[in-house]
């Protein structure tokens, strides 16, 4: 049976991605579009490495290792 009201309360949770692992809750960044690129004559991997690390290398993050972020060991 349902709590009274839990809807209402989950209205700002409504979309996230959270995971658990014993004692720790995660709270996990959304997966979305965040910048797009169209070439008319389509992609090669070739026109990707020339015209990625301009058009989005500002919006790229460093690659993060799980050990570093977390305080329990991986599984």
């Amino acid at each position: 049976m349902q709590d009274a009201g839990i809807g209402e309360a989950a209205r700002g949770v409504n979309g996230q991605i959270i995971g658990v692992r014993g004692n720790m809750v995660y709270l996990y960044n959304q997966r979305r579009p965040i910048r797009t690129l169209h070439e008319r004559d389509g992609w090669t991997a070739g026109r990707l490495a020339a015209r990625l690390p301009d058009a989005w290398g500002e919006a790229f993050v460093p690659l993060e290792h799980f050990q570093d972020v977390s305080c329990w060991p991986p599984i």
